[in-house]
């Protein structure tokens, strides 16, 4: 199964995104997008991949050990970024505001004590945002992002998911298959 360990975004949040989602589709007519659909829409902490039902109890235990040590946190919405950039983007998101740096301690944390447990995960940076949408064609080749305001919506992150993905012909289908509400200690 595909995994990945991730942050959920509360309706009214979801509620800016497809209307960040709208803002550029009517901006961009001729832009092929896969969006997002708006129950899908998260913040990423670690994606995991391929993961054998010998991985699932490890993916869990890295969680129980890193995650109930957190405090909900607050995020928020910052800008609309592009990967790998606005001039070739093949996916359009938004970068998450990260107000006293805890989610990247979280994915830092979980993301080492996922490689100690055995997972072979990508070691690139790691900046939170919610992905919009994929690109699957831009004729003119660059994104209009001009005039589409972003409200500052903030909430408070309260549980980390471990979500499995199951790819369809309509989309993924995701399901939440642990789930730690943050408390502290």
């Amino acid at each position: 199964m595909r995994a990945f360990i991730a942050l959920p975004i509360p309706p009214e949040a979801k509620g800016e995104l497809v209307g960040i989602q709208a803002g550029i589709g009517a901006r961009n007519k001729r832009l092929k997008i896969k969006w997002v659909e708006e129950y899908n829409l998260h913040v990423t902490v670690d994606f995991l991949g391929d993961v054998g039902d010998e991985q699932c109890p490890q993916a869990v235990g890295a969680m129980d050990a890193v995650c109930p040590g957190f405090r909900p946190f607050n995020l928020g919405f910052e800008r609309i970024v592009a990967f790998p950039d606005l001039n070739r983007p093949h996916t359009l998101a938004v970068k998450i505001k990260d107000f006293e740096n805890t989610a990247s301690e979280m994915h830092a944390r979980l993301h080492s004590e996922l490689i100690r447990r055995g997972f072979s995960l990508e070691d690139k940076n790691w900046a939170p945002h919610a992905t919009l949408g994929r690109i699957k064609s831009l004729p003119g080749g660059a994104v209009s992002l001009d005039k589409i305001n972003i409200k500052a919506v903030r909430w408070q992150a309260e549980e980390v998911l471990l979500v499995k993905s199951e790819l369809t012909p309509s989309g993924p289908r995701y399901e939440t298959i642990h789930k730690i509400i943050l408390k502290g200690r």
